[in-house]
């Protein structure tokens, strides 16, 4: 638990790691194994919460082997791909990232379920193994669902059928495609329609099927 513990650290407060300490977290990073997937998932997601950058702490997960061991989906892919920054060069002064992997996700709002759900090939199994609420694993299967089914913001009914279909997964994805710079203006459109107060549920309609009988 304090190699996670330590990359947590090192992470929000912009510490570098003496090499001799991140030589011997690299020895016993094998009894990450032995970690209850709530004590991982506290520290994943506090680690997210608080650092200076997210990126930075998936490159020392990624270094340290947890990825691997706990978030395999998280490097299923290109996209997910993590490039090092190697933590033992910089030891008094503050880490920095040499490469920009995933820089999208420091653009992100500090959500741990909603980073994690963008970085993950499979939100839903990534979720489940960490052992988060049903609320959340719900939360990532509509991610999942979703991701990548962009409408066209200029078109306002488009953007409706578009809310409507994704339903709460709405702001996520919203967040997901600004971060990603594929907003488009979706954002404003999203707004603009909700605004309007235009119904997107039949629990929104101002006439029900009993008005409709009477």
């Amino acid at each position: 638990l304090r190699i996670l513990r330590l990359l947590r650290f090192a992470v929000r407060f912009g510490f570098g790691v003496d090499p001799a300490t991140w030589e011997a977290a690299r020895a016993s990073a094998p009894g990450l194994q032995r970690l209850s997937a709530e004590r991982v998932r506290a520290e994943w997601f506090n680690g997210l919460k608080t650092a200076q950058s997210p990126a930075l702490l998936l490159n020392l997960w990624d270094e340290i082997g947890a990825i691997a061991m706990w978030l395999p989906e998280l490097v299923s892919g290109e996209r997910y791909a993590v490039s090092g920054a190697p933590a033992g060069t910089d030891a008094g002064r503050p880490l920095t990232a040499r490469r920009s992997p995933l820089t999208v996700i420091d653009a992100l709002p500090r959500d741990p379920v909603l980073i994690t759900c963008y970085l993950s090939a499979d939100p839903v199994a990534t979720l489940t193994r960490l052992k988060c609420s049903n609320a959340e694993i719900e939360r990532g299967r509509r991610i999942a669902e979703h991701r990548g089914n962009w409408p066209d913001a200029a078109a306002e009914v488009g953007v409706r059928k578009w809310l409507a279909q994704v339903g709460p997964a709405a702001d996520d994805l919203v967040a997901i495609a600004h971060a990603d710079g594929r907003d488009g203006g979706l954002e404003q459109a999203v707004d603009a329609v909700r605004r309007s107060g235009a119904a997107l549920t039949l629990g929104d309609l101002a006439v029900t099927g009993r008005d409709l009988m009477e």
